[in-house]
């Protein structure tokens, strides 16, 4: 084990004994407190605590040894004030690939506050990967203008009757003809330290001097590097022409997407609320960016074929393959959940087809699944789109039946 990791551990573990010398908590609430720990590494420093007799678990609740567990517990706001997953108001599930966590309700009333103490309904405002703040500020009489590397996820919006002030635009890559033109950039890019550098250069490049960055950062228990990668982040941010503000930890909180809640299930962790938070800095551009500071190459991404299929999303990763390539599948992990969302797991690259539920396929024949996958977003069902498959010199009876299979496994229920 590395010597970062075992310190992680060490740092995880004394938190949440720092935690139950306030008295007895569950699961839930001790994970709402862990600093960004993930729910099922929270789980396990538990069960080793418990192991080592540091920690005593009893009637669903954890407690020091000392701790009687009939006193009563102060409830805190992390306890209290958590949102119970609901329905999306219609809205298609957020999709792994897409990296793609939403604030909850709470946070986006607050953050909205935040930024009309910085600015105004007249304030030119630009939005990097954001979208759950797009609707809300144009209700409010702004016109922020979008930029997010989905297509769908840009489409999703498009198709509620919004028409302007929407980019698909990898950040990546500078944006043309925006120099110096916004007042306020909120940026929440994925958790990892190459999108931020892309993310906040962006930022100083399209803002005005004075300007505001609001930057979602992850917490500091997220992962045994992020203590580092948060300093080094601050460190390219201060090159790029910030100042530090204000920050303010664990002011946003994001809603569970379904891929995640799934995940979490597999590892028999059902919290059944949102607990991710992140930390909001709050950024003035105050020079120009120094000379010579530059962005990594971004990691090669897969491109991807999208799909609807009876609600969920489907993702089939674009590849070429020979015209007659036989169709097989496998779950890529002990079951077709995929127990793990993070970039930086091994079986990430060998997944073909990803669902919107997390479930993760490494398939062949990607040619005859992409005509399936069409076919059902057209609303056949499995028999129908075999159906019309079938026929003298179309497609082997072999691949119909693993492609029948594959189908079924996919739009199963478990």
């Amino acid at each position: 084990m590395l010597a970062s990791e075992i310190e992680y551990r060490a740092h995880i573990q004394a938190r949440l004994l720092e935690l139950l010398k306030k008295g007895p908590l569950d699961l839930r609430a001790l994970v709402l407190q862990a600093d960004g720990a993930y729910p099922s590494i929270v789980k396990k420093e538990l069960e080793e605590l418990v192991s080592i007799k540091q920690v005593v678990w009893q009637n669903l609740k954890y407690s020091t040894p000392n701790v009687s567990l009939d006193i009563p517990v102060r409830h805190t706001e992390y306890q209290e004030n958590y949102e119970l997953l609901g329905a999306r108001n219609g809205s298609y599930d957020p999709h792994p690939v897409d990296y793609d966590w939403r604030f909850t309700q709470n946070s986006v009333e607050d953050l909205l506050s935040m930024l009309m103490k910085k600015g105004n309904t007249q304030s030119a405002l630009a939005l990097f990967g954001t979208t759950s703040l797009f609707v809300p500020l144009t209700k409010l009489g702004l016109k922020p203008e979008l930029y997010n590397k989905s297509n769908f996820l840009i489409e999703e919006i498009k198709n509620n009757g919004y028409d302007r002030g929407l980019y698909v635009h990898d950040l990546f890559k500078p944006i043309q003809e925006r120099n110096s033109a916004f007042e306020i950039v909120v940026a929440d890019p994925p958790w990892y330290p190459d999108y931020y550098r892309a993310f906040i250069l962006r930022s100083t490049e399209v803002l005005k001097i004075d300007g505001y960055l609001f930057l979602c950062l992850f917490p500091w228990l997220t992962r045994p590097e992020a203590t580092i990668e948060r300093e080094e982040i601050n460190q390219y941010a201060l090159s790029a022409g910030f100042d530090i503000q204000e920050v303010l930890p664990s002011f946003l909180r994001y809603a569970t997407p379904r891929f995640e809640k799934m995940a979490l299930k597999t590892e028999g962790i059902d919290l059944n609320h949102d607990w991710r938070t992140g930390d909001l800095f709050i950024l003035r551009k105050v020079r120009q960016p120094a000379d010579g500071i530059d962005i990594l190459a971004p990691r090669i991404e897969s491109e991807w074929d999208e799909f609807l299929v009876f609600g969920k999303r489907v993702k089939l990763k674009k590849r070429v393959e020979p015209e007659n390539s036989a169709v097989s599948f496998q779950h890529v992990d002990e079951s077709k959940v995929l127990r793990n969302v993070s970039r930086r797991s091994p079986l990430r690259s060998r997944i073909d087809l990803w669902t919107s539920d997390n479930e993760a396929y490494s398939v062949t024949g990607v040619r005859l699944i992409n005509a399936a996958l069409t076919s059902m977003q057209q609303g056949f069902n499995v028999e129908e789109t075999i159906n019309s498959l079938s026929g003298p010199g179309l497609v082997s009876q072999v691949n119909l039946t693993k492609l029948k299979e594959l189908l079924i496994d996919l739009t199963s229920i478990d």
